[in-house]
């Protein structure tokens, strides 16, 4: 009977395991596959950071950016070199936008902008 019961709990833990695993590959595929398409369909510009936001016991840096004269907003909980969201407040970085969806993009926080012309031509 215990032998049984042993088996049930490991076959269960196994099955979870391999669900788990299965979840965690296709959600980088996916991940993979929005990236590849914002990067060749992309309109680069300039995204400030302007706050962090505390939600679920998560840090959230929120930046902006301007495309077509409409102002979009986006967030990011990993936000390294930086070791903490307010150390990006108030700083400019280079974002890939979406031609066709301009709230898909992608930030880059390994290059700053700091020349003011750029900043000025992005409209921010």
């Amino acid at each position: 009977m215990k032998k049984k019961r042993s088996l049930n709990k490991n076959f269960v833990a196994i099955v979870i395991i391999i669900f788990l695993i299965t979840f965690y590959f296709l959600n980088e595929i996916r991940n993979k596959t929005k990236d590849a398409e914002v990067i060749d369909n992309k309109y680069q510009t300039v995204a400030k950071f302007y706050d962090v936001e505390y939600k679920l016991r998560k840090r959230w840096a929120l930046y902006m950016y301007r495309y077509n004269g409409v102002v979009y907003k986006g967030k990011i909980n990993s936000y390294e070199p930086y070791l903490s969201p307010q150390d990006l407040l108030g700083k400019f970085f280079v974002v890939d936008v979406h031609n066709k969806n301009p709230e898909r993009d992608i930030i880059y926080l390994d290059r700053e902008v700091t020349d003011s012309i750029e900043i000025g031509k992005s409209g921010l």
